[in-house]
This record gives structure tokens, C-alpha cells and sequence, in this order.
């Protein structure tokens, strides 16, 4: 409605717009902005009006008093907000993560959960929660079922969504982020991880948020008990991530694996063998004060040793359960695996926990042997190249660039004087480096044999338990907690001593479980079976030798052209050709009597050209002649 025009004069009603106008107008007066881009710019304001450039630089002042108020806000609602709870971040990866996982899982949290995804149950750690119907609803032939699907299938609920629950009266809320994902646009995507968990605890009292994982913690070693817990290195995720991924630094023990619990007495050593290894362990997890007082690194070392088969890695799982400790496993041959993760791997590895290398020796070769098979590597890297790129194949990704310096530097530094045990175990110990050998590193090492008559009747009496009635006819063995069958001297006397590992044994045994006496009767006859598949395999091998070295020599032959330089005669195995304008020394054989010329017969018939006989192997003097030609 036009005022004015009722009553010429009443003053023009102020708006907000108007006001606005007239404060920057105001203001553009006061600064003197107009006549000043006049001068400077005498052409722009030619080209364009006086309401045009006013009008944009009141959009330019407005929209930079907003941003100016937006960002003042945010400074003071930063630093003066209400602070009504405790917020706490668990990264995937660390122990405390799985802790409260666990003990939110138990707690139910999820429990009304909408959105799930149902996967498979493998032996990695799976978030999955349990499904449970209401007790009254749920017949016996339900709760069979149910229990019998929970077992093969895991039900994982949308964890982006936030959760609330009670605990000790107080109300906690769960957010969980989602899993980045990598891969191309074109690829199938691959987790980087299982996300970083947040509590916010809606309390001021710090001591609760402290009770509440010491709670997780209990439950998680009551529930752990007859379990082992086995961390291995996450590599879907990068190691570039581990470096640069600010909270992912410490995310790289993601794959979790839990197996059950294997009592000590299960794994069949040499009488005093695993008495020594577990009696020396547990002494070294009391005696830290003993070692700060000495002042000597607190750490150990094992290793051990022996062919494949005979208990190594039963022994390491069998030794983190009677201690309670966590097994990380770690491959050298993992790619991408630098010095550099290695050592941050190492260092995220908490107190008291167990680095277990499998078949250390595969990793590198001793210093002695590296020369020289640096060399052979790379004369069969050249021949791959060569092969390949004939092929069309692109070359191989890329590999584990860890060295043996950067190992030593992992076992020789500051973070591992916390308690923490390295395991290594090889089957061929005289491969590897004495510096990797020395105490310090390596304080224990076990050799592990075939197995012997002893072992033999103790895994007997292993599989086939003493009827109650007889237990006490039967006598003691030199194994603590085993009773002798009264099978069991035949069974070791027909049994050959340190010709067949343990694993063989037990794979034997494993075919008789409830039947001893069939066990005993079938030994002699598998013993013979055995020696004969392994001559078998041993001609066999013998002739895919002879067959590989053929093949060698005539793919050499046909991929070589003549002429071609000495460097790259040795990689395909042919003998270096003369050099050119050289002479080849040797004695031609005397002509036969059937023999003129070329090889016509004295008949006159028709020339016949023959081979020639091989030329005599050049002397010391003509070969060094050639190498200065």
C-alpha cells in the first residue's frame, strides 16, 4: 500500500531492505567508494552505470558481513557450548576397539536394530550380533534351530545408525562410522577397515567413562578364556594409510581370528622340551622389575627350528593360551611391506603381546649367499622381462621390499622393550644371518626332530583314552598328565625312530580314532606305503628336473637368434659364440677311405655332405686369447 499517497506528508515506512540499502549506501559515502572507482577505473565506469556498481559492491559487503557473523558464532558456540557429556573415540584396530565391541554386543545394543546384512561366519572377526526371539514365543525345536543358524551365519547390523542405551544410570550413545571403501570406479570396492567407534556418555564424571572399560575389559578376558585371539596384518587398507591416515596409523592389526583354546599336553614334544619353553616364558612376563633393575632390554627371543610337521607353530598357539597373551602374525612376504610399515606395524603391537614370524628364512638369505644370489636373481628377472614383454604380460606388482637390517632394527628398538616376545620359526636354520642369531635377539632357540618312539606312544595314548576300569593297571608315562595304554609299547616299537614327523603320525591315527587295535595292526603296512610314495615322489622329481632343464635348453634355443650378445647368451643358458674374426683352434679328423671332397664316395656317385665332429675343447691360452679378441 502506498502511504504517501493517503497522506503526502506521512515519511516513506523503513524496511529491512531499505534500511539495508541505506547503511551500505551510507556506508559507500562515508568511504568514498563510488568517486574512487571512478578514478581508477574512468573506462569500467563508462561502461557501466552508477547503480550497477553500487549495487554489486553492497552484494560483496553483504555477503561478507554474513560470513563474518557465521564464523564469529562458530568460535564463540566452540569455545563457550554447554558440555553436557563425555565423548570417547575407539579406533579399529586397537585392542580397547574390540573390548567394547564385545561388550556392547553383549549388552544388546543393537538388539532392535532394522537394517542388517547376513554374511557367512568365517574364522575372522565378525561385528554381528545375536538374534533373539522372545523367550515365550521360542519352542525346544526353535532354540535348536536358532542356535544351529547363529553358528553358520552372522547377522551385522547397520552401525551408521546412532544407538542409545543405560548402563549403571547413565545414558550412553554408540555412533559408529561406516568402512571407507577403495577401488576404481570399475572395480569391485574393498573395506578399509571395520570404522571407528564413538561413545558419548551423558555424564560429567570422568570415572565412569573408566569404569565402563574396565567392564569391557573383564568381560572380554572372561569370554577370551578358551580362546586364543590371533592379529594379523590388515592389508586391504593400505600401508600408505597406516603412514599417512592420521587416526589410521594405529590400524593395522584389523584382521582378527580367534581359534579355540589347545591344551599344553596336546602337543607331543621330547620329554622336558615344552616345560622348559613354558616355565622360561612365564618367568620372563614376572621379572620386569628384575630387568629395569639389571638394566638390560625387556624382551625375548625365540626360535624354532626343525622340518616341517614336527610342532613349531602348535607349540606358539599352545603357549599364548596357557599365558593369556595375544598372537600377531606377521608374513615378510606381504606386499607392499616396507622397512618403514614394518616398524610402525611393530610398534602398535601392545605390552606383552607375541610376534609370531612364520618361515623367517623365506624373507631374504643370509649376508654370505646375498651376492651371490642377487646376481642369480637378477639373471632370471632378466629373462622373465625378456619373456614377458614377447608376451604381451605386464610386469609382476610389486613385492615386499623388507631387508634384514630393517628386521634387526624392529627386534633391536625402543618400543620393543616393553614386554614384548618375538617367535620365529624356520625349517632350515643355517639359512639365516648370525646377527639375527645373536642373544639379545634370539635367547632361546629349540630344535624340533622327527619324531621318536617315545612321542609315538604318548600320541597314541592321545587318541585312545584309558577305560576308567584299567586306569589304575596302567602306568605313568614321562609325559606330565598321559596314562599308558596297553597298546602303546607295540605301537612304538613297531614305529621307526626320526624318520616321520609328528603331523604324519597324527595324520595316520586320524583314520583309527575309536579303533586301537586296527591302529596298530594297519602301522607296519602304512610305514611300507609310505616309503614307497616317497621313492615315487623322489623319481618324480628327479624327472621333472630332467624334463624343466629340456624345456629350458629348447625354449633357450628357439628364443635366442644368432648373434646374439654374450650378456644374454648366459640368461638363456646357451654358451657364449666366438668373437668375431676369432679363429677356432681345432684338429679336423682324418678323411675316411670312402670320403673326396665334400663327401663323394671314390665310386662317383653323388656328393654326400656330412656333419662335422665336434671341435676340441679350446686350451687356457686360446681362451684368453679369445676374451682379449
Amino acid at each position: 500500500m502506498d502511504y504517501q499517497s493517503l497522506d503526502p506528508g506521512l515519511p516513506a515506512p523503513v524496511t529491512a531492505g531499505s534500511a539495508v540499502n541505506g547503511l551500505l549506501a551510507n556506508s559507500m559515502t562515508l568511504l568514498g567508494l563510488g568517486s574512487m572507482l571512478k578514478s581508477v577505473f574512468p573506462s569500467l565506469a563508462g561502461q557501466f552505470s552508477t547503480s550497477q556498481i553500487s549495487n554489486s559492491i553492497k552484494l560483496f559487503l553483504l555477503g561478507s558481513t554474513i560470513e563474518l557473523g557465521r564464523r564469529s558464532w562458530q568460535w564463540i558456540y566452540t569455545r563457550f557450548r554447554p558440555k553436557l557429556f563425555i565423548s570417547a573415540t575407539f579406533l579399529d584396530g586397537d585392542p580397547v576397539h574390540e573390548w567394547i565391541m564385545i561388550f556392547l554386543a553383549q549388552k544388546r545394543v543393537w538388539y532392535h536394530a532394522r537394517d542388517y546384512t547376513i554374511q557367512y561366519k568365517t574364522s575372522t572377526q565378525q561385528w554381528g550380533v545375536t538374534v533373539i526371539r522372545p523367550e515365550e514365543a521360542r519352542t525346544q525345536g526353535d532354540v535348536k534351530d536358532v542356535e544351529e543358524l547363529e553358528e553358520t551365519v552372522s547377522f551385522l547390523p547397520n552401525y551408521g545408525t546412532p544407538q542409545l542405551f543405560r548402563w549403571n544410570g547413565y545414558w550412553v550413545e554408540v555412533i559408529r562410522e561406516a568402512p571407507q571403501t577403495q577401488g576404481l570406479p570399475h572395480e569391485v570396492k574393498t573395506s578399509t577397515g571395520a570404522g571407528t567407534l564413538r561413545l558419548n556418555l551423558y555424564t560429567l564424571n570422568q570415572c565412569a567413562l573408566r569404569d565402563l572399560i574396565q567392564e569391557a575389559k573383564l568381560y572380554y578376558i572372561a569370554e577370551s578364556k578358551q580362546q586364543v585371539v590371533v592379529r594379523s596384518l590388515g592389508v586391504n587398507q593400505g600401508m600408505m594409510h597406516g603412514i599417512f591416515g592420521g587416526h589410521g596409523k594405529r590400524q593395522f592389526w584389523t584382521d582378527i581370528k580367534k581359534k579355540p583354546y589347545r591344551p599344553l599336553d596336546s602337543v607331543i614334544l621330547p620329554q622336558g622340551v615344552l616345560g622348559s619353553i613354558v616355565n622360561d616364558a612365564r618367568e620372563f612376563i614376572t621379572s620386569e622389575h628384575w630387568y629395569t633393575r639389571a638394566g638390560i632390554p625387556y624382551r625375548r627371543g625365540y626360535l624354532f627350528h626343525g622340518p616341517p610337521g614336527t610342532g613349531k607353530s602348535s607349540t606358539v598357539y599352545a603357549l599364548a593360551g596357557a599365558l593369556g597373551l595375544e598372537l600377531y602374525t606377521l608374513s615378510l612376504s606381504t606386499s607392499g611391506l616396507t622397512d618403514v610399515t614394518l616398524q610402525m606395524a611393530a610398534d602398535n603391537i601392545p605390552k606383552r603381546g607375541i610376534l609370531l614370524i612364520e618361515d623367517i628364512d623365506c624373507a631374504f638369505p643370509s649376508r654370505d649367499d646375498e651376492e651371490e644370489q642377487k646376481q642369480a636373481q637378477a639373471k632370471a628377472s632378466a629373462s622373465r622381462v625378456a619373456e614377458n614383454m614377447m608376451m604381451g604380460i605386464p610386469p609382476p606388482p610389486g613385492r615386499s621390499s623388507v631387508t634384514m637390517s630393517g628386521l634387526l632394527n624392529v627386534l633391536d628398538g625402543v618400543n620393543s622393550e616393553n614386554g614384548k616376545i618375538f617367535m620365529a620359526t624356520t625349517n632350515y636354520v643355517d639359512r639365516l644371518d648370525d646377527a639375527l642369531l645373536r642373544p639379545g635377539r634370539i635367547d632361546m632357540k629349540v630344535e624340533y626332530k622327527l619324531a621318536s618312539k617315545d612321542q609315538a606312544a604318548a600320541i597314541f595314548n592321545r587318541f585312545f583314552a584309558v577305560p576308567e576300569e584299567v586306569q589304575g593297571l596302567s602306568k605313568k608315562m614321562p609325559y606330565e598328565g598321559s596314562v599308558h595304554h596297553p597298546l602303546a609299547d607295540e605301537f612304538a616299537s613297531r614305529f621307526p625312530d626320526n624318520e616321520f614327523t609328528v603331523a604324519e603320525l597324527q595324520g595316520y591315527l586320524l583314520s583309527f580314532r575309536m579303533l586301537p587295535n586296527m591302529a596298530l595292526n594297519g602301522i607296519s603296512a602304512w610305514i611300507t606305503r609310505e616309503r614307497e610314495e616317497r621313492l615315487a615322489k623322489s623319481e618324480r622329481e628327479k624327472q621333472r628336473k630332467a624334463k624343466a632343464k629340456e624345456a629350458k635348453e629348447d625354449v633357450a634355443a628357439q628364443i635366442a637368434p644368432p648373434g646374439m650378445p654374450p650378456m644374454f647368451q648366459g640368461i638363456y643358458g646357451l654358451p657364449p659364440s666366438p668373437a668375431p674374426g676369432s679363429t677356432v683352434v681345432g684338429v679336423p679328423p682324418p678323411p675316411t677311405s670312402n670320403q673326396s671332397g665334400l663327401g663323394g664316395d671314390k665310386n662317383g656317385g653323388s656328393d654326400k655332405l656330412t656333419r662335422a665332429p665336434p671341435l676340441d675343447a679350446p686350451t687356457a691360452e686360446e681362451m684368453k686369447e679369445m676374451k682379449e679378441l
